[in-house]
């Protein structure tokens, strides 16, 4: 038999997706890789390209500049180089093994036999496959006759549609990249019905409808949700890597979305392009992406309607479309739309979110379409969930803008924050389970674990963990850096990591940041996969996938973690506290701090290094104005000089680790007394934050407080700038 051709493994290069066509080759899905000018090339591939006028084969390193170059290994005159080449210039010898047959192939004697698959072919050979991924170049004469016909029979069914251009929209066949942009298209029959889509002609979105409103959610049970169960997601995305997909260019100030997943096998996606926001000739154009074609068509439109498709069931294909109000960037309506996977996408739903408020809109600051028919968003300083099966708000309750809630992976169970409980319950009906006091200040953001019985809350500088079922606290994690971030959620990779909204990579065994992701164009805000470890990416010519945490985060959570903490529970540490203020005295001072420091578990010393430091200073004088309600009309001007109290971990006169808080004049102001002595009672320093003051049980060296490494996530991929 003929010997085996080396084995082209994938490259690791941090500055692209270079992971993700060896994991789809090695499961089940087969998923889009990397596309590039059209092309489905993946780092490792065997490749065929042109320069100087010459033909030259070599392998794929890297995909460079958004694609449009390819980094590649040649050997010439037997030397290796490393060279840059256009992509339009090159021919992959090769199509990902899991898209074609497996079968048994034999030598013309009959003696020798193999497993594998037909790569490619030219004139007088071919290249397999075989299951290792290794490759073998065999002369075709030295097949089996029976070999040799089925070979034969596939040459003309086995071209590639896609070696000669982009996938046009709407399109059974690609248009030359360098020809001209008149490309013939074969238009799709429509489907009939007046809430259908379909082809280039398109439909208007059917009248909204008005859904009966159910209940408003009172929460009264204060009590753990001990009735809570697991509720996993149903599907599992963990084989999809990262990808990136060439896309037909779009016009000027027209809008891509992020893709959103649309099948419980992780190989169709769906996204839109739509008109600039606040054009008063709105339109939007819907694409479903086949990734065992390997293909984007654009299979319905709606011609006078903007619509973002924000959401997606991946087992049921329904779609949560955000329905703009014409000439705004706001929401006036929603809509689920179905069938986008089978390219016959149908309005399923469409209702008004103010029936009562005619020409109202809102931004929708949360949106979320679940497996059991129910939507859940948030918009006007409400959460709301809607049962487009029964065309029915069935619960609603007040929250405010920024605190963001949580779904259960299997989506059975919503977390929402109200005053200083987090509430839990149930999706379908609104039934409250129960609640779990959570303590923290400023906007908190929530997320459940992979098997929904844990639940992480997230606020500034703070991570605590909870058993969802009793309310017990299970971790406490106090950074010198910010972990939340208003309107992002929390991303629980595994059991093992979780994604914070700052970008901060957090181990949980360890309770230690391992790692910071640096995270463009509010990946995190947007992503629809916060279960799978996927963050979504789009351009004007290209959609893309990115999985985290990468192998680099990964290998760091590895090292040696034995001289990264300035000071550890069990060492000495002294108290400084010599300011004062109204109803705060020095002795308060020195009297609650060595508190803290003893019950966070340090030794209290006078003459320790790391010193614990207080202080009380005044701000800079403001002016307020408020709006009088209930006595006339008009506004009323107050000064306020605000107090500011902080503490300061220091070693050897280096800050460690600080914390401040500055008070405040309240939103609004009740009562008999003037405006300006209601200020002067508010102008105190908090001597609450220096009661409750917690020490975290480390505090890290400067260098090692946003973790040991950072990358850039974009949708060039990940790109380490720090490790």
């Amino acid at each position: 038999m003929p010997t085996d051709l080396p084995p082209t493994p994938a490259t690791n290069s941090a500055s692209v997706f270079s992971r993700a066509s060896k994991l789809f080759l090695r499961s089940a899905i087969v998923f889009f890789s990397f596309w590039t000018c059209g092309l489905a090339i993946e780092v490792g591939d065997a490749v065929e390209f042109q320069r100087a006028g010459q033909t030259f084969t070599g392998k794929v390193l890297g995909i460079r500049s958004g694609g449009k170059f390819v980094e590649v290994e040649a050997v010439h005159a037997g030397q290796t180089h490393k060279i840059i080449v256009n992509a339009n210039s090159i021919k992959v010898l090769g199509a990902p093994a899991a898209s074609k047959p497996t079968r048994t192939w034999s030598d013309a004697t009959g003696r020798f036999k193999i497993e594998a698959t037909l790569e490619s072919q030219t004139a007088f050979e071919v290249v397999l496959r075989k299951s290792d991924g290794t490759q073998i170049k065999v002369p075709l004469g030295s097949l089996s006759t029976a070999d040799q016909e089925y070979v034969a029979g596939l040459e003309e069914a086995n071209a590639n549609p896609f070696e000669t251009g982009i996938m046009k929209p709407g399109s059974g066949s690609p248009t030359n990249s360098a020809a001209n942009n008149s490309a013939t298209t074969d238009n799709a029959a429509i489907h009939s019905g007046a809430s259908s889509l379909g082809g280039n002609a398109g439909f208007g979105l059917p009248a909204a409808s008005t859904f009966s409103v159910k209940q408003s959610i009172a929460f009264q049970n204060l009590s753990p949700p001990a009735d809570l169960e697991a509720d996993p997601s149903p599907v599992d995305f963990s084989n999809i890597g990262n990808a990136s997909m060439t896309i037909p260019e779009v016009a000027f100030r027209e809008e891509v979305s992020r893709p959103v997943i649309i099948s419980a096998d992780g190989t169709q996606l769906c996204y839109q392009v739509r008109s600039p926001q606040r054009d008063d000739s709105p339109f939007t154009k819907i694409y479903m992406v086949d990734g065992k074609r390997r293909s984007s068509d654009m299979v319905g439109e709606f011609k006078e309607d903007a619509v973002w498709l924000a959401s997606a069931d991946p087992e049921s294909g329904d779609v949560l479309g955000i329905v703009m109000k014409r000439g705004e960037d706001k929401a006036s309506s929603l809509c689920i739309i179905s069938g986008i996977a089978t390219k016959q996408p149908q309005v399923r739903a469409h209702w008004r979110l103010f029936p009562d408020a005619a020409g109202k809109s809102d931004h929708v600051r949360f949106r979320k379409v679940l497996g059991n028919q129910v939507a859940v968003v948030m918009t006007d300083n409400q959460l709301r969930g809607f049962d487009y099966g029964t065309s029915e708000e069935i619960w609603s309750y007040p929250a405010k803008a920024f605190n963001e809630p949580a779904i259960s992976p299997g989506g059975r169970y919503v977390a929402c924050m109200l005053d200083n409980q987090c509430a839990i319950v149930e999706s379908k009906t609104g039934t409250q389970l129960g609640s779990i006091p959570v303590d923290m200040p400023g906007s908190v953001t929530l997320g459940f674990s992979p098997d929904g019985l844990r639940l992480a809350v997230c606020s500034g500088t703070q991570l605590r963990v909870f058993d969802a079922k009793t309310g017990q606290e299970q971790l406490f994690h106090e950074a010198n850096v910010n972990l939340g971030s208003m309107g992002k959620p929390i991303m629980w990779l595994d059991d093992q990591y979780l994604l914070l909204p700052s970008g901060a990579l957090l181990n949980l065994d360890q309770n230690l940041l391992v790692w910071k992701y640096n995270i463009s164009d509010d990946a995190i805000e947007y992503t629809d996969m916060e279960h799978q470890g996927l963050l979504a990416f789009e351009s004007s010519k290209s959609l893309g996938l990115v999985r985290l945490p990468h192998p680099a985060a990964l290998a760091s959570a590895k090292r040696d973690t034995s001289n990264i903490a300035a000071v550890r529970e069990g060492e000495s540490m002294a108290v400084v506290a010599s300011a004062s203020g109204p109803g705060i005295s020095s002795a308060d001072l020195n009297s609650w701090l060595g508190a803290a420091v003893a019950e966070s578990g340090y030794q209290a010393s006078n003459s320790a290094t790391t010193q614990l430091v207080a202080s009380i200073s005044r701000g800079e004088t403001q002016t307020k104005e408020y709006r009088i309600i209930g006595r006339g009309f008009g506004y009323e001007k107050v000064t306020f000089t605000p107090y500011i109290c902080k503490v300061e971990v220091k070693q050897n006169g280096q800050i460690l680790w600080q914390r401040s808080v500055t008070s405040s004049l309240p939103f609004m102001i009740h009562g008999d007394k003037t405006l300006q002595e209601s200020a002067k009672e508010a102008e105190v320093p908090n001597a609450a934050f220096f009661k409750n003051l917690k020490l975290p049980p480390q505090i890290l060296r400067p260098e090692f407080q946003n973790g040991f490494g950072a990358s850039q996530v974009s949708i060039r991929g990940i790109i380490d700038t720090q490790s």
